[in-house]
């Protein structure tokens, strides 16, 4: 799903909600400046080609096993197939030929893909990603005053809200968070030392006039 809330004039676009937060001041000593940078992944969305040992050792080794960083992965995936944009219909192919390893979270290929050594994997959350798993999921995480509505742009946006909860409430002190999806290609290292702490760092969308449009499957922010 590469826009958010595109066409719904009551829900912003992730990336538009984020660049109006307000600039952080990043004050640290001497010594945290020196120290290793310790970074989140937060792979959520239908996990889809993430089970392809291209796509998941590609993400393990350019954005998790990277030189002089400290980074682990948590994973909220979806189970079944995905066909809610014209992109995402031209992969049902796929989908339908590995139905039954996208429809049971014990299947080997994605046990094989979540548990790969190299992603380093903290935490996951797999379900069916609709109302009931992400009520439940709230549920469980003691969330309250939430209501949910089977709209794709809204799901996404709350699931990834239940990744980043499960970032914030794992003990662990990280610099950056950064968001991907389970089915983008990571081909080059991500040199997370380059990332400023006090804004977000994202990549800018294919559109017309170019740049105008700001990418939300693959973006940093900092804790």
């Amino acid at each position: 799903m590469h826009e958010l809330f595109a066409n719904q004039s009551d829900s912003p676009n992730i990336m538009d909600v984020l660049a109006r937060l307000p600039t952080g001041q990043v004050a640290m000593s001497m010594s945290e400046s020196k120290r290793a940078r310790k970074v989140a992944v937060c792979v959520s969305g239908h996990l889809r080609t993430f089970i392809l040992p291209g796509v998941h050792s590609a993400l393990a080794k350019h954005a998790v096993q990277v030189d002089g960083v400290s980074v682990d992965t948590y994973i909220v995936g979806h189970l079944g197939q995905y066909a809610a944009t014209a992109s995402a219909k031209t992969g049902m192919g796929f989908q339908d030929s590995h139905a039954s390893a996208l429809g049971n979270a014990q299947s080997p290929e994605i046990q094989s893909a979540i548990n790969y050594a190299g992603l380093n994997t903290k935490k996951t959350h797999i379900s069916m990603g609709d109302c009931p798993a992400l009520q439940a999921a709230w549920q469980a995480g003691g969330v309250t005053g939430r209501s949910c509505r089977p709209n794709g742009n809204f799901m996404q946006m709350m699931w990834l809200d239940e990744c980043v909860r499960m970032v914030r409430t794992s003990g662990v002190a990280y610099d950056l968070i950064v968001r991907t999806r389970p089915d983008m290609g990571v081909f080059q290292p991500v040199d997370y030392n380059a990332l400023p702490l006090n804004q977000v760092s994202f990549m800018p969308k294919d559109g017309f006039p170019l740049g105008a449009f700001r990418a939300d499957y693959f973006f940093a922010m900092p804790m």
